[in-house]
């Protein structure tokens, strides 16, 4: 889904993780996530991270890990305009803004279209094909998935 980073960017992303896991336990305070990567170079803000955070940190956990670190600065770092247009579409379609799309969400989608008439079973079935890790939301890399 992503592509690895530069040895330079993972390099650079290793010190700055350092440089903000300042207890040495290998973790940072997600309230530090936004300083880290603007040090990178890479300016979010806080509805972005949320959506981002939410997949790699799935248990809201109040700290990452340097793997979780990579892979959030993975994905900021393909940040170009597609990227942004998929994620201020799936903000809009994420009405609580809690980073999931429910299936109550998706319902919402469909069913405010003229063009689709939705019926219980054919929505289970949408749902079921997009939660590719069946825990009973989409997150922003299955939607990702579903309209690439």
């Amino acid at each position: 889904m992503t592509e690895a980073l530069t040895e330079n960017k993972l390099h650079e992303t290793e010190s700055v993780f350092k440089k903000h896991d300042t207890t040495n336990e290998g973790k940072i305070g997600i309230s530090k996530v936004g300083m880290a990567l603007t040090e990178l170079g890479i300016p979010w803000g806080k509805d972005d991270l949320d959506v981002f955070l939410s997949p790699i940190n799935p248990t809201n956990a109040n700290k990452i890990n340097l793997d979780q670190f990579k892979e959030l600065v993975t994905i900021a770092s393909q940040n170009d305009s597609l990227s942004k247009n998929m994620l201020e579409t799936f903000k809009l379609f994420d009405k609580n803004g809690d980073g999931k799309l429910t299936k109550s969400e998706i319902r919402h989608i469909l069913n405010s279209s003229e063009n689709f008439d939705v019926d219980a079973s054919d929505l289970d079935h949408f749902f079921e094909q997009l939660d590719t890790d069946q825990n009973g939301y989409i997150d922003y890399y299955e939607f990702i998935r579903c309209i690439s």
